[in-house]
């Protein structure tokens, strides 16, 4: 009579070791085809790769920006710049830029950046320039 009661204890966790192995094998599988898995299990996109930067002989690049003015900007590499390279913002449409449109001239300036997959230099120094422009010294990072 011990030897039935054995056996049958034995099916039981032979039963519920399959079972188990079963139950987790099929949601790995499904999990393996899920698209809508939490972000901490999402692999992170790699970064894009900075692009390389024209030279800095102070051509002129337009850019357009949320604000509906077009904007020059000129990356020129000057001596006296403490990091050898500095951009020029200036606008190409009415009104000038005046002293106060500093916050405007670092959007501009970041979005220049951002063309090439770079940020603005967080070293750049943001100064009023005549003519009604805008410079950044370091330029992007």
């Amino acid at each position: 009579m011990g030897q039935g009661r054995n056996a049958e204890v034995s099916a039981r966790r032979s039963f519920a070791g399959w079972f188990g192995c079963l139950a987790l094998f099929g949601m790995v599988f499904l999990m393996a085809g899920c698209d809508k898995l939490p972000a901490s299990f999402r692999a992170k996109p790699p970064p894009p790769v900075p692009l390389t930067l024209p030279a800095a002989d102070g051509r002129a690049a337009q850019i357009i920006i949320g604000d509906g003015f077009r904007y020059i900007v000129n990356r020129q590499a000057l001596e006296q710049a403490k990091g050898g390279v500095m951009i020029r913002i200036t606008r190409a449409t009415a009104p000038e830029l005046t002293y106060s449109d500093g916050l405007t001239a670092k959007k501009v300036a970041e979005a220049y950046c951002a063309g090439f997959n770079r940020g603005l230099n967080p070293s750049a120094v943001g100064r009023f320039s005549t003519p009604a422009s805008w410079v950044f010294e370091w330029g992007c990072s």
